[in-house]
């Protein structure tokens, strides 16, 4: 018997200036990754101008780890590749961040 690992997705749709624009996230990766990627946000709930030194290369890893496919483009409506992540807005990295966490840590069922 050939086992495999299954790997769980969904698409999830952005909103606000973003309305139309989605990704392909993996719903179930791997745990010890996510939680190093994680480790780097801070745990009190004031964000300083110094966390984003820290806070936005845990957001290009965990992205990177968990996102299969898109359809962003740029300001000229050329696609931008998956690992395209340094090429997006502050504003579309946070909301693509935040969204894409809501759906794995959302319960199943």
């Amino acid at each position: 018997m050939d086992r495999k690992m299954p790997v769980r997705s969904m698409k999830v749709e952005l909103d606000g200036d973003y309305t139309g624009w989605w990704v392909n996230v993996r719903t179930n990766p791997p745990a010890g990754a996510l939680a190093d990627a994680a480790a780097a946000f801070p745990q009190d709930t004031e964000l300083k101008p110094e966390d984003l030194v820290t806070l936005v290369p845990a957001l290009y890893d965990i992205l990177a780890l968990v996102l299969t496919s898109w359809n962003f483009v740029d300001e000229n409506g050329k696609d931008i590749p998956i690992d395209g992540l340094k090429l997006l807005p502050i504003d579309l990295l946070v909301l693509t961040a935040t969204k894409v966490l809501e759906a794995i840590t959302k319960p199943v069922g």
